[in-house]
């Protein structure tokens, strides 16, 4: 049940934070630039992303490119999350992925 509810909790998370890159988008000039670098004195996508981490497994990261795309993962505690990395991004997908290369803001479409 724990495993369970941690795993949810990523979800969860991460899915909130696609909502707030959203809004960090509209307010940045139509532009996804630094969405995985704003901490806490902006729109605190990173603390997001940094609760999420802490609910599931250490790997994963958040990618941000040229301001036209963002992916971020979390890797799922086992056993649901045995080398799953839950995955979100600007395409609005969210996916389990076996695998998570960390260098494509397009990785989660």
């Amino acid at each position: 049940a724990r495993v369970k509810g941690s795993n949810a909790a990523v979800k969860s998370g991460l899915a909130n934070m696609r909502a707030q890159a959203e809004l960090y988008y509209d307010s940045h000039g139509q532009s996804y630039a630094g969405v995985c670098t704003t901490g806490t004195s902006g729109s605190g996508i990173q603390d997001m992303y940094n609760a999420a981490q802490t609910n599931g497994q250490s790997g994963g990261t958040c990618v941000d490119t040229g301001g036209l795309a963002w992916s971020a993962a979390v890797k799922l505690k086992a056993p649901e999350g045995t080398s799953v990395y839950w995955c979100v991004g600007s395409s609005g997908v969210s996916i389990g992925k076996a695998t998570w290369a960390g260098n494509s803001a397009t990785e989660c479409q």
